[in-house]
């Protein structure tokens, strides 16, 4: 990306966007441009931001005809007249980049950052054309990258706030992590940009099993992801949970080879009193029973019974009522998971998944005592 590039995104940036300018605070000065052009643009909305606490946005047309009358250079004026304020406004609708203000703060930060460093080395480089070694030293000692300033406070008193109450209204808010069905209709209007979300419960009830499911279904739909995984489990135990997941069986003799697995039925096939013709089976192995049975009293030992004695019964889930009506009961069937996970299966099954599909994963850990 060539510095005339970058330049002109920015100077864009700081003359529609107030929020640039509060994010860039104390970060940047005029002399860090290039171009003569971008380092006076740049120093008007810089004026007026002191002055009025917003960037520029339209008013910067009078102020370039202002500058013009104050004896500002006939070529600079004809190249800010010409090549600047005609398409001003339609440049920074149209790309995407300008007009996604993290990836300009980002970039803005990174050139201005760039070009601190060429200054600084070229004023070493000079002291030592000029034989002024310990000078040049002393100035290679100096140098220390800009601390970006936190703001973690907003004056609802100042007239910026309009600005970020317009942000506040206009914000993108699609969902970012897409659960089905019921589960979605819960939670997914949660997993938005800037949301917040918390899972509460005792130790040993699934609290990481269920931030690895919410990083794994971003992951696959094409989301970034970061797990910081701190007081919990070591990096070797992550990896092995990770492996987990992707394989669908345990690593653990004891949870492999045949087991049973919960599976989705209707209480009116269970109870017999279902007439549909898509129905998959045609009896109920809790006929006489009540939906209150089912719902409350119905034990695991009771399915794995009638599971036994009829082998032939077929759960079903096949109309449109099993959703809308919320006619979920519980069943189960056999599995056969396999044998443990070993690590040359969950090296085949990494590779698939991330590296083979370039999925990032920043996995970084920090366990208690450990």
């Amino acid at each position: 990306m060539s510095s005339e590039y970058i330049e002109r995104k920015i100077v864009i940036g700081l003359i529609t966007s107030t929020e640039l300018h509060i994010r860039l605070k104390g970060e940047w000065d005029t002399s860090l441009f290039e171009s003569s052009m971008a380092k006076r643009i740049a120093s008007w909305t810089s004026e007026y931001f002191e002055k009025y606490k917003k960037a520029p946005g339209k008013s910067i047309e009078p102020i370039f005809y202002l500058k013009v009358k104050k004896g500002l250079s006939k070529e600079l004026a004809e190249e800010i007249e010409e090549d600047i304020l005609p398409n001003l406004s339609k440049e920074f609708e149209d790309d995407p980049e300008t007009n996604n203000i993290e990836y300009l703060v980002d970039e803005a930060r990174l050139y201005f950052n760039e070009r601190r460093l060429i200054k600084h080395g070229s004023d070493i480089i000079a002291l030592v054309n000029s034989n002024k070694i310990l000078e040049a030293e002393a100035k290679a000692a100096s140098y220390s990258p800009v601390k970006k300033e936190n703001h973690s406070w907003i004056d609802l008193s100042d007239p910026s706030i309009y600005d970020k109450i317009d942000k506040a209204f206009t914000t993108n808010t699609d969902i970012l992590i897409k659960f089905p069905r019921a589960l979605g209709e819960f939670w997914n209007d949660q997993f938005v940009k800037g949301g917040f979300v918390a899972f509460l419960a005792p130790e040993k009830r699934g609290k990481t099993f269920l931030l690895l499911e919410l990083i794994m279904r971003a992951r696959k739909q094409g989301k970034k992801v970061a797990f910081f995984q701190a007081g919990d489990m070591s990096e070797n135990a992550q990896i092995r949970r990770i492996g987990i997941y992707l394989a669908k069986k345990s690593d653990k003799e004891k949870y492999c080879g045949v087991m049973l697995e919960p599976c989705g039925d209707c209480v009116l096939n269970q109870l017999n009193k279902c007439k549909k013709k898509e129905r998959e089976c045609n009896f109920g192995i809790f006929e006489g029973k009540t939906e209150e049975w089912l719902r409350k009293e119905v034990t695991k030992d009771d399915i794995i019974k009638e599971m036994d004695d009829n082998p032939e019964y077929i759960p079903c889930t096949n109309c449109k009522e099993y959703y809308s009506k919320r006619l979920g009961a519980v069943w189960m069937k056999e599995v056969d998971v396999g044998d443990p996970l070993t690590a040359d299966e969950t090296k085949v099954l990494f590779d698939k998944f991330f590296v083979k599909n370039k999925r990032s994963f920043k996995l970084s850990t920090h366990p208690t005592g450990i």
